[in-house]
């Protein structure tokens, strides 16, 4: 398992500044991406099965893990950690093109992630910790709040309409992980061509034979239409 970018040249805004050095224990298998404020990201990974709960100080129920984002700017990455995850919870809400002001909101915290705004086609990258990572939101806490251990971190290039599905394979011999890219769905096949050449015959039979029916069935309204225009004339 291995990042897709190296994250100790990154800048890290209000969350754990070694976290590139955090061992990766858990691969990222699926980022979903979907509209709206009910939707957002959601992610497949194994860590989920494991890693612990953490109670933050004042609140009353537990933060499993810290869903981290990352923008280019100037050349150069900066990230944070921007969303607690619990248990039931199933996705970040607030998608990031539409939504971006809902994650990187304040510039005391944020820096230069606060003033990007996130376009469609634009690489990001994404990836989790255990624990708590939002420095600031449960008063004063350590910086490791649960077990030291994240996820790799997978780069995703914007879809449109925040709509998208990433699916990322397994690191390969060559040390490679392949994925990145949106899983489109397979066009509906297109309708066959009519026949031609030595099945012209047959078309040909083939029409004659419905053209006779039809010719059948004109005879047959037409002798019933007489039929009743008989019943309805005076005796």
């Amino acid at each position: 398992m291995t990042d897709q970018i190296d994250l100790s040249t990154a800048v890290v805004h209000s969350s754990p500044a070694d976290i590139a050095s955090w061992p990766i224990t858990t691969r990222i298998e699926r980022l979903t991406m979907r509209p709206g404020q009910d939707h957002g990201l959601s992610f497949q990974f194994s860590g989920n099965q494991t890693w612990p709960d953490y109670v933050p100080p004042g609140w009353d129920g537990p933060i499993q893990y810290t869903v981290w984002a990352g923008v280019r700017v100037n050349g150069r990455w900066h990230m944070a950690g921007f969303i607690q995850m619990w248990r039931s919870r199933p996705s970040t809400g607030a998608p990031i093109v539409a939504q971006w002001r809902d994650w990187a909101y304040d510039e005391n915290r944020w820096g230069p992630m606060a003033r990007h705004r996130p376009q469609v086609g634009e690489e990001m990258v994404f990836f989790l910790s255990a624990g708590n990572a939002r420095r600031g939101s449960a008063g004063p806490e350590p910086d490791v709040t649960s077990v030291r251990e994240r996820s790799n971190a997978v780069l995703v290039k914007l879809p449109p309409n925040d709509h998208g599905d990433f699916v990322y394979e397994r690191q390969t011999e060559s040390g490679s992980t392949g994925g990145g890219e949106p899983v489109i769905p397979a066009p509906p096949p297109e309708p066959a061509p009519p026949a031609t050449g030595g099945n012209e015959t047959v078309v040909a039979a083939q029409l004659d034979a419905v053209i006779a029916e039809l010719r059948k069935i004109s005879s047959q309204v037409e002798a019933l239409t007489d039929a009743v225009k008989e019943l309805k004339t005076p005796v």
